[in-house]
């Protein structure tokens, strides 16, 4: 437990309760930290590049429940373009029209890459946090399986049949 709670300090700016610091802590466990291990096997594999990224957008028109935030799934909404229009934001649109031509171009041209740095390159792709439609996300501390790092909705992309 003293590990733990290192990685994920209650309170802190980034886990100002007990529920923040256990949810993140569970799903590194449950998705970041495999996905990583997979995605970076893959890679020194195959030898074929491979994006991942995590999504870290969240909206009140797709909350199921108040303030969960980003949730497994909950980018399937914006790569269709099917979240609700009522009280949708501007930066959910271009969130969406991001997402759905990166998707589309990824699909027509793998070898182009969706839009972000391939994961060789220490980073991946962040989509929707704080409030910018992509950014970088150091995925340094994901390699370790001794150490984690807060990840939401991560997902991965490869250009490879494996």
């Amino acid at each position: 437990m003293p590990q733990i709670h290192q990685l994920y300090p209650v309170p802190s700016v980034q886990y100002p309760n007990d529920h923040d610091g256990i949810d993140a802590s569970a799903r590194d466990y449950i998705f970041g930290c495999p996905i990583s291990a997979v995605a970076n096997d893959a890679a020194r594999s195959t030898g074929q590049p491979i994006w991942r990224y995590v999504y870290n957008a969240y909206f009140p028109n797709q909350q199921p429940i108040p303030g969960l935030r980003a949730y497994h799934s909950s980018e399937i909404f914006e790569i269709f373009g099917t979240y609700s229009q009522h009280g949708a934001t501007q930066q959910q649109i271009q969130l969406s029209n991001f997402m759905q031509t990166a998707w589309a171009n990824f699909a027509k041209n793998p070898s182009g890459g969706p839009g972000w740095n391939t994961i060789s390159s220490g980073t991946l792709g962040e989509l929707g946090a704080n409030e910018k439609i992509i950014s970088n996300y150091d995925d340094a501390d994901d390699d370790n399986p001794t150490t984690t790092v807060a990840v939401s909705n991560e997902q991965t992309l490869r250009s490879a049949n494996i």
